[in-house]
């Protein structure tokens, strides 16, 4: 989970002046010009005297943790054992949306080994019962981080359409089609190149 952040700390973090930050608070809205500092300003934090201030960069334990899978992956390709305690065991749980005539999420687990393909089960979620602390942690961890990787998402979400945008400005800049009529046979004729 992203850590807050004093002003000072966010400050030397993105390479700014702290005045400048400071001056942001003095505005009515500072959302906006924290976030083009790659920064997330949680008021409710800021007005109860909290650090206030999150990164918005991706954390350094995601890329840790796709690192040891790359790990796990290229060890399991030395030599792939099969025998319960020498083989990379992947556990997936996904708790998929609320149908609105549902009662209670369904939740896919699955599990494999090496590359091989999963053994699946969807059970609803009061089937799982009460998960490890150290899942639930994960879980609540996720849950408070989900409004900062929505701004994330947004933030990236705009140099995509601006990527199409630019794709469909230059289809529409084909030149025009061309039309010959052709006086002996009175026929016409259409180029398309």
């Amino acid at each position: 989970m992203a850590r807050w952040l004093t002003l000072e700390a966010a400050a030397q973090a993105v390479a700014v002046e702290h005045k400048q930050l400071e001056e942001y608070l003095t505005d009515k809205s500072p959302e906006a010009q924290f976030q083009a500092h790659g920064l997330l300003f949680d008021r409710r934090r800021w007005q109860a005297g909290k650090e206030f201030l999150q990164l918005l960069e991706q954390p350094a334990s995601a890329s840790a943790s796709a690192a040891s899978f790359q790990t796990l992956q290229h060890s399991s390709e030395k030599g792939r054992s099969y025998r319960w305690h020498e083989t990379p065991i992947r556990l997936q749980i996904a708790w998929l949306p609320l149908n609105s005539d549902a009662k209670e999420r369904q939740v896919l687990i699955a599990a494999s080994s090496h590359d091989d393909f999963p053994i699946s089960n969807l059970v609803g979620e009061s089937e799982l019962g009460e998960l490890p602390a150290v899942l639930a942690q994960l879980l609540e961890e996720l849950k408070a981080d989900l409004p900062l990787r929505k701004i994330r998402y947004q933030r990236q979400q705009p140099k995509a359409k601006s990527t199409n945008s630019s794709r469909s400005s230059a289809r529409s800049t084909q030149p025009p089609v061309e039309t010959k009529q052709q006086n002996s046979d009175k026929t016409t004729q259409i180029s398309l190149f």
